[in-house]
């Protein structure tokens, strides 16, 4: 959200191990394990086992100046703190609808004005009264101070549903109507009408992956041209073909270690690191790399998942399965409700209509199609409609065409959902406005886990009916 308005934050572990024991609770044997399970300095790792592997801070130097000190509380204040309770199926109860701690903040950094500079209509530095400048400790000391209490007006990341039961009761036709998987990782969506599922959740859904020279998978985040490469799997053929903008068509063959295919000769086994995971792949070869990279502009390789190489959810909630995983981030599948999209749409046009001017002018729902935009940027695997805004949320259990999947929990969102997935374009929506209503870790969408033992191959269609089998209390 920071980067998001232009803030630069400092993370990572204090550049001092010892530090970041004390101020993490980490014990010599947790950084032992961090370092094993890839995590080194200037990494993405930011949780590694649910864990925190740093800090996010702010620091302030001489150079610094009041206007900077609010600009970042105007953030905090934009994004993160609730300042009424939608009148809809909503996370966020009532008793945290207070901006008191930011009160308190803001009058704490008002002390620091320098009266003097005020008066000479100049920029004022963020110092104390007496004109020394204020300590980067100092600031970080405020914050702790304040942690307890800020802590109870943010919204509880376990989230607490508001009372919806006379809405939900009625019968609403919920169906499938779209499905989409992504062969390789952070790249466009494939679009299909049916296709089956296997262990891991849509056969093929991120089996491939794109990496650096060092071997770290690369994201949107970093390389926002990555949506513009677009993958399709073709079963009869065994093939991945991928295209790109003034590229000829990207031919790999899928690997597999029972098949036996000159074209596979290339191949080679490898290690690779995904959020914080190693992962045993296979190198798709020097052709696949050099089409990549040509796309891409830096030296990277393709690198295809080695199957007989078991991934497991690190999922809290999904703690009492072992579920296997492609190379998505924390789940088998993800849920996106059409009538949650169409929600937060109506929500973005409403506070932009309230502006002068719209100040996000990259981003614009004027039409139909921005809802199949929006809902693209989601990266969801089963799009449903039909039913209820953010009535997901509370389903444990669901069945879609007879096949039963348990739900992971709410999907937190990061500023990838807002990269334009059509021309790779960066705006601040639908993130910030998430943030303002749907508590601090902006969830949208849910997990969900396949609960067939047998791990038989099935398949999903659009049309599917999607019913609700178990829901939450109260809902």
């Amino acid at each position: 959200m920071a980067g998001l308005h232009d803030i630069h934050l400092r993370t990572g572990c204090f550049c001092n191990t010892g530090a970041c024991q004390r101020f993490l609770g980490m014990s010599s044997e947790d950084l032992k394990e961090n370092f094993e399970a890839g995590h080194i300095c200037g990494d993405d790792f930011d949780l590694i086992d649910g864990h925190p592997t740093g800090s996010v801070r702010i620091s302030f130097g001489y150079m610094s100046t009041y206007k900077d000190a609010a600009k970042f509380l105007e953030m905090i204040e934009e994004c993160f703190i609730v300042k009424e309770c939608p009148n809809i199926p909503c996370p966020v109860p009532s008793e945290c609808c207070t901006t008191s701690q930011i009160e308190i903040i803001r009058a704490t950094l008002a002390n620091f004005k320098t009266q003097d500079s005020e008066d000479n209509g100049q920029e004022q530095t963020v110092g104390h009264p007496e004109g020394k400048h204020m300590d980067v400790l100092n600031v970080e000391n405020i914050a702790s101070q304040n942690v307890e209490t800020v802590e109870k007006t943010l919204p509880n990341s376990e989230m607490q549903l508001c009372d919806t039961s006379t809405s939900r009761n009625r019968d609403v036709d919920v169906k499938i109507s779209n499905i989409c998987l992504y062969p390789i990782k952070s790249c466009s969506a494939m679009e299909v009408t049916e296709w089956p599922c296997g262990p891991r959740g849509l056969l093929f859904d991120r089996c491939w992956m794109i990496v650096n020279e060092n071997g770290v998978c690369l994201s949107q985040k970093r390389e926002l041209k990555m949506c513009l490469i677009k993958p399709k799997v073709d079963l009869n053929a065994k093939l991945l073909l991928v295209q790109a903008k003034g590229m000829d068509t990207l031919r790999v063959p899928i690997f597999s270690h029972n098949q036996e295919n000159e074209e596979l000769m290339e191949f080679s086994a490898c290690q690779s690191k995904v959020c914080g995971d190693r992962v045993h792949g296979i190198d798709c070869g020097s052709h696949a790399a050099q089409w990549i990279s040509s796309v891409l502009q830096r030296s990277c390789r393709l690198i295809q998942q080695d199957t007989e190489h078991n991934r497991l959810s690190k999922l809290k909630s999904m703690a009492e399965g072992k579920h296997s995983l492609s190379l998505a981030n924390e789940s088998q599948y993800l849920l996106i409700n059409r009538a949650s999209v169409c929600d937060l749409k109506q929500r973005i046009k409403e506070k932009y209509a309230a502006m002068a001017t719209d100040t996000d002018h990259k981003f614009c729902l004027d039409t139909d199609s921005d809802v199949e935009n929006l809902i693209g940027r989601f990266r969801g695997n089963f799009i449903i409609d039909g039913g209820i805004a953010y009535e997901e949320d509370s389903w444990i259990r669901v069945s879609i065409g007879g096949v039963m999947y348990k739900s992971g929990g709410l999907c937190s969102r990061c500023q990838m959902v807002c990269i334009n997935q059509e021309n790779a374009e960066r705006s601040r929506e639908p993130l910030t406005t998430l943030a303002t209503y749907r508590s601090r870790k902006v969830p949208f969408g849910i997990h969900l886990f396949t609960c067939q033992e047998d791990h038989s191959t099935t398949w999903i269609r659009i049309g599917d009916p999607v019913i609700p089998m178990e829901k939450m209390l109260g809902d």
